[in-house]
């Protein structure tokens, strides 16, 4: 139960953080706990985010050069600034927002009103 293992990370303090998952630069590089990290983190972006998911995957992914290649320039820089324009957090706010999300607390600005 992967969620279960996000969830023990988490409340342990050892879940990774975005800024250093996006310095891995192999995927033999990644750890255990940053296989649990990063799955959970898409199913936020998925489940809480979807449009904004979709659009950075086309924004990662569909890159060109000026010749029609691939462009992999630069990379971790388009992804952060694209948090940042898109979703409007930094990656220390996304980790927050995803570490609630895990726990399942809700922000006090985002809680729904009491119903009589």
């Amino acid at each position: 139960d992967w969620d279960a293992e996000v969830e023990k990370l988490v409340k342990a303090k050892k879940a990774s953080r975005m800024a250093s998952l996006m310095a891995v630069r192999t995927y033999s590089d990644l750890t255990l706990e940053d296989h649990f990290t990063t799955w959970s983190m898409v199913k936020f972006l998925i489940e809480e985010h979807p449009d904004f998911f979709a659009d950075l995957n086309k924004e990662l992914h569909g890159r060109m050069d000026k010749t029609g290649h691939i462009d992999s320039q630069n990379l971790g820089d388009v992804h952060r600034t694209f948090f940042k324009e898109h979703l409007d957090m930094t990656y220390i706010q996304f980790d927050q927002a995803w570490r609630n999300w895990v726990l399942g607390i809700v922000p006090e600005e985002e809680e729904e009103p009491e119903t009589e």
